[in-house]
């Protein structure tokens, strides 16, 4: 199980040592206002929905889904950036970042013995509909300028970062994928993260791949999962 850094690592691409975006307009995804959009969409999913919708076992094709029981981030995960044009990216590793999570969730994704996928992870944060918008808007518009950043966290780390375009996939209310890579990272290797809207609720992929090779998550997983969320948002909230 990761701790302490390696968490926050994970899911915004540090590496232990090591959390795209050609923009899906509007008119590629699907719209906010669609019929049969539940009341529960309009309201930020609870931990508690988070948990439920992670992936577990075999729910995504050509993975194994991993619920991890530690919280992602720490109190003292704080993390600033020497690139203000950048900080939308940076904000992906922070423990209060500027659109409020109203509940998060994580696990890790373990490639099936015959699939050709590599080990990631994915984190489902919840938000108001408007604050997960304005922060993909955020990314779009980070992507077009940023291209490397260094980030210091008050745990006491700083690392120097570069930034790539990738394709992304057409999945949800929008989505977009960028590569993430540590400059001190000793294997070379590049994390992809790959975010995909559901109305307020925020899907982050992160997957270590080979920095000559990237690719985001696949549209059969982004939609999968989107389909999870949807099926959670409609399903009443029974208490535990």
């Amino acid at each position: 199980m990761p701790s302490g850094i390696q968490r926050v690592l994970t899911c915004a691409l540090l590496s232990a040592l090591s959390v795209t975006l050609t923009a899906c307009g509007p008119s590629d995804q699907a719209d906010d206002d669609e019929p049969g959009r539940p009341r529960s969409g309009q309201r930020p999913l609870t931990s508690q929905q988070l948990e439920d919708a992670l992936p577990k076992g075999g729910d995504l094709p050509g993975f194994h889904g991993d619920p991890y029981d530690l919280p992602l981030f720490d109190h003292d995960d704080v993390v600033t950036t020497d690139s203000p044009k950048c900080r939308p990216i940076a904000e992906t590793m922070n423990f209060r970042p500027r659109y409020e999570r109203r509940g998060l969730a994580w696990a890790a994704l373990e490639p099936d013995a015959a699939s050709e996928e590599v080990d990631g992870s994915i984190s489902l944060s919840s938000h108001t509909v408007a604050d997960a918008k304005a922060w993909m808007a955020d990314l779009h518009k980070a992507l077009d300028e940023c291209t490397g950043f260094t980030a210091t966290s008050k745990r006491g780390w700083t690392f120097a970062f570069t930034v790539g375009r990738l394709p992304t996939v057409k999945a949800g209310h929008g989505s977009v994928s960028y590569t993430l890579a540590n400059t001190s990272s000793p294997d070379g290797h590049a994390g992809v993260m790959t975010v995909v809207r559901t109305w307020g609720t925020l899907t982050s992929y992160l997957m270590s791949q080979d920095p000559d090779d990237p690719n985001p998550v696949s549209a059969a997983v982004a939609r999968r999962q989107d389909e999870r969320l949807r099926a959670i948002a409609t399903r009443p909230l029974t208490p535990r």
